[in-house]
Formats: structure tokens, sequence, C-alpha cells
């Protein structure tokens, strides 16, 4: 599995300003925390593939990033897990956005 660094940079500095979010702001239990991390990175490095990135990935895309996760065998508490995460993360780069305009 990838890690943050293997990413581009862009999508590696979301990750990593994301993760810090949730340790400083919402304080999230450790794991949680690295679980987000390593499902946003696999998420990342699935966009990597399909030639998109965080910042700029379409909901077909996100839809089947998780349809692989089924197909991989993931349970589906992983796959909600994962649901969770992404939604978590696209809310708080929602957020970045309105502050910076």
């Amino acid at each position: 599995m990838a890690t943050t660094g293997e990413l581009p940079r862009v999508d590696a500095r979301l990750v990593d300003g994301f993760v810090s979010h949730l340790e400083l702001e919402r304080r999230l239990s450790p794991h949680t925390i690295a679980a987000y991390r390593r499902d946003l990175t696999q998420l990342a490095t699935f966009l990597g593939r399909n030639r998109a990135s965080l910042a700029a990935a379409e909901y077909p895309l996100l839809r089947r990033f998780l349809a692989q996760q089924r197909t991989l065998g993931y349970a589906r508490s992983s796959i909600a897990r994962r649901v969770a995460a992404i939604r978590t993360f696209y809310r708080w780069a929602d957020s970045l956005e309105k502050v910076s305009a």
C-alpha cells in the first residue's frame, strides 16, 4: 500500500492537512486517524491510477473506488468507514475553499 510520501505532492498535503485537523480540532482516536489516513491514501492512489486527484475527483470515480473495495472482499464495516472518511474529508476540504474564497 502507498504512503502519503508516495502520493503526488498536492494529494499528500491534503491528506496531511486533514489528518492534522482530525488530531488537533476533532481530537479523534489515534486508531481512527490512522485508519482515515490509510483510507484516503488508498483513495488517492486509486484516483492517481485513473488520472485524477483528491481535489479533482468526481462522484462516479468515488463510487467506482467503493465498488472496487467490495469486489476485493473488504467487509461492509471497512467500506462504511471508508465512506465516512471520504465524506468527512470532502466536507473539510469544502470548508477550506469557503474560508479562502
